[in-house]
């Protein structure tokens, strides 16, 4: 198998992990939410975890950048 894109339905707690921690290992992610105001919960969300990634898990922010990048949001 040879997964390239994942799809995360639900932009919670748990679902932005999931997102965020895929988008960190390679995968192009997309977040989908039914209320726009969740997505824009979970980006804030995602910014705070590249943060979290270069300040406590010695990620560069070249790496936290490429994940982000690797992130689409949508209802």
């Amino acid at each position: 198998m040879n997964i390239k894109k994942v799809l995360v339905v639900g932009s919670g707690t748990l679902g932005q992990q999931i997102g965020f921690q895929c988008a960190m290992h390679g995968f192009d992610t997309t977040m989908y939410d039914l209320r726009r105001e969740s997505l824009d919960a979970c980006r804030a969300s995602h910014r705070q975890y590249a943060e979290l990634f270069r300040d406590q898990r010695g990620k560069s922010r070249q790496e936290t950048d490429a994940a982000l990048a690797r992130l689409s949001y949508t209802t």
